[in-house]
């Protein structure tokens, strides 16, 4: 079972964009809606996304674009994972 902490850092008053920290260990998920437009700044750790079956591998120091509503999301954390990360409108 993962270990994770979030430390959120600001919500809009309209509480359609929020900001934090995300820190969890290793793990693997698949998510299959992806539920908010997130954008992701890896502060330590790496991640591997595979989506329709190509992988994409992202390291500290990277940063990417997650959209709202991908479908088959396979996650793997592959050791302490440390994001900062921004969340956009879920309706525009």
């Amino acid at each position: 079972m993962p270990v994770a902490a979030s430390y959120d850092y600001y919500t809009s008053s309209c509480g359609q964009i929020s900001a934090g920290l995300w820190t969890c260990t290793a793990h693997e998920t698949v998510v299959a809606d992806y539920p908010v437009h997130e954008f992701i700044f890896l502060l330590e750790g790496s991640i591997i996304l595979t989506v329709e079956g190509e992988e994409h591998v992202f390291e500290a120091g990277d940063a990417f674009f997650i959209p709202q509503g991908l479908r088959c999301v396979a996650m793997q954390l592959q050791q302490h994972y440390r994001p900062c990360w921004l969340h956009g409108p879920t309706q525009c």
